[in-house]
């Protein structure tokens, strides 16, 4: 039983979507490899995770993101949707719910006119939380803000290689 399992009804108004963006000194080929692979040195657990356990992402199709506890006990935050290494990844992100619930979380990687990459994270599909989408919304805000442009730009300037 997740979090958000009582939501009775879904919202039929249109939310808006989140996007963050941040600009990363490395390849898109790094900048998507430091995303996937290393997602548990970057992504600060506390306070974003369940247990505050490790994290992992299944580089895949279909592959899910899994929260494990110390104690052993996994938590299922979501499966990826589209997986087009190195470029694009989707998300069907619910995290601490159920799948009903999933919204869809994209991240772009794309060269800059500078040669840098830009990290683009899109989540949209609030309707699918009904009452609680717009609270969730403003959390996920400002949690993605931290978590793409602070925390995973910072693994990145400290441990891919930097553009010259």
């Amino acid at each position: 039983m997740g979090r958000y399992n009582h939501l009775m009804t879904k919202t039929k108004t249109m939310i808006e979507p989140i996007e963050v963006v941040t600009v990363v000194n490395t390849s898109v080929e790094d900048a998507f490899q430091a995303f996937v692979t290393n997602i548990n040195d970057w992504w600060p657990m506390d306070p974003f995770s369940l247990s505050k356990g490790t994290l992992t992402l299944e580089p895949k199709l279909s592959g899910k993101i899994i929260e494990t506890s110390e104690e052993g006990a996994t938590f299922v935050w979501g499966h990826v949707t589209r997986w087009d290494a190195p470029h694009r990844l989707d998300i069907a992100w619910y995290v601490g719910a159920i799948e009903e619930t999933a919204t869809q979380v994209s991240v772009e990687f794309a060269t800059t006119d500078d040669g840098r990459t830009g990290v683009t994270l899109i989540q949209t599909g609030w309707e699918a939380l009904g009452d609680l989408a717009n609270d969730i919304r403003n959390r996920n805000n400002a949690g993605w803000t931290t978590i793409l442009g602070t925390h995973y730009a910072n693994y990145v300037t400290a441990h891919c290689p930097q553009i010259v």
